[in-house]
């Protein structure tokens, strides 16, 4: 489970295709890179791409 810490709470996520198309919506993610990222990233990999990012999120098992 992938979870992002917001704000105002936090998201969870199960599926990589909701985690994506949340973070386009949240963090305005878009372009030729963010598309391949989704679709050759796990949510392990995506979790590792927002933390360079400086978003915090972790995985819980």
């Amino acid at each position: 489970m992938l979870i992002i810490d917001l704000e105002d709470g936090e998201a969870t996520f199960t599926e990589v295709d909701e985690a994506t198309a949340f973070c386009e919506e949240e963090f305005g993610y878009e372009g030729f890179t963010w598309d391949a990222i989704k679709r050759k990233c796990n949510l392990n990999q995506l979790c590792e791409f927002l933390r360079a990012d400086e978003i915090r999120a972790w995985i819980h098992p």
